[in-house]
Order: C-alpha cells, then sequence, then structure tokens
C-alpha cells in the first residue's frame, strides 16, 4: 500500500516513553532516513532531563557542526 501522503509522523507519550511512527513515500525517502529522523524527536527528553540547567534553546540540536 503506498504512503498517503509523503511523510507522515505521529508521537506517542506513554509513562516512560516516547513511541515515533511513522509513514513515507519509499519514493522520496530511504527507510534509515526516516528510522534516524524518528528518533531525533525521541531523544529530547533524555537530553532535557540529563542537564537540567542547559538553555532549551539547544534541546532539539542533533549535535552536527
Amino acid at each position: 500500500m503506498p504512503a498517503r501522503t509523503e511523510l507522515y509522523v505521529v508521537l506517542t507519550p506513554a509513562e516512560n516513553s516516547l513511541t515515533v511512527t511513522g509513514e513515507y513515500s519509499t519514493d522520496l525517502f530511504e527507510a534509515a532516513t526516516v528510522a534516524g529522523r524518528g528518533r531525533e524527536p525521541a531523544a529530547v527528553p533524555d537530553r532535557l532531563t540529563a542537564d537540567p540547567g542547559a538553555p532549551l534553546s539547544g534541546a532539539g540540536d542533533r549535535g552536527e557542526g
């Protein structure tokens, strides 16, 4: 079944976790790319709790420079 959109992502919070579910067009994206991008939002809470004194402005950074 083809994807309904180019990229569709749902973040579902649970008590101690965050589930990322996605649907994507295989004509536009490779599985490894989507999987890597799916891990990014799930890692933000870990970064926030690892250093509670850090500014929120960098919480979404992926560490790419």
